[in-house]
């Protein structure tokens, strides 16, 4: 009888064992090693646009805001701007509103001269009639266009903006007399005051990190 002789088990050479291992090995900690390079990138949160676009539609999105809700240096002189172009498009006798948006005064119309109590010319007198009607005319239509003004420019403000007005002790009085000189200096003041208050901060971070 023949006998069957079993034959010896393979067993995997080292090098081969050590070179799967070591592959292995490998692929793993570089998978490690790009995970935490990967993982340790420092993230940041994007700038959140603002919509704002205020009240009035004609003024298309120009509005009044804190240094902090818009980074547009121009902001203040590019609303004030739109609102001289919306003035003549949309309120009565718009020459007398010309030194609100410029100069930053309150308009006022002159008053005709007065007439000489001795005065006997029916022209001259019919000429003043009419200049003293037209005076009165036009100081009701700009007591009425300061008042819309007013709200125009108090509806382009942002809720920041309207927060440090509330908190101005005249604000009650100025409100009530449609005051816009007095609104269009404080927001200039409020808008380049914290604009210098900013610089100042970026430029102490500067000085800290240098």
């Amino acid at each position: 009888m023949n006998e069957t002789v079993a034959s010896p088990p393979i067993v995997p050479s080292s090098g081969t064992a050590s070179g799967r291992g070591g592959g292995r090995g490998r692929g793993q900690s570089g998978s490690r090693g790009r995970g935490n390079r990967h993982g340790s990138r420092a993230t940041t949160t994007p700038r959140v646009r603002s919509t704002f676009k205020g009240n009035t539609e004609e003024m298309n999105g120009h509005v009044f805001q804190c240094f902090n809700e818009c980074e547009d240096k121009k902001q203040f002189s590019k609303t004030v701007e739109t609102l001289g172009e919306y003035i003549p498009k949309k309120l009565k006798y718009p020459g007398d509103m010309v030194s609100l948006t410029k100069d930053f005064v309150r308009p006022e119309i002159p008053k005709p001269m007065e007439l000489e109590v001795s005065e006997t010319n029916r022209l001259v007198i019919a000429i003043w009639e009419k200049n003293v009607s037209a005076y009165c005319t036009r100081t009701d239509y700009l007591n009425s266009n300061l008042k819309t003004a007013y709200e125009v420019i108090w509806g382009q403000c942002s809720k920041a903006m309207k927060a440090k007005f509330t908190s101005l002790d005249d604000f009650e009085t100025k409100s009530h007399e449609s005051d816009c000189v007095w609104i269009l200096k404080e927001i200039k003041g409020i808008t380049y005051r914290f604009e210098g208050q900013r610089y100042i901060y970026l430029l102490l971070i500067c000085l800290h990190c240098s």
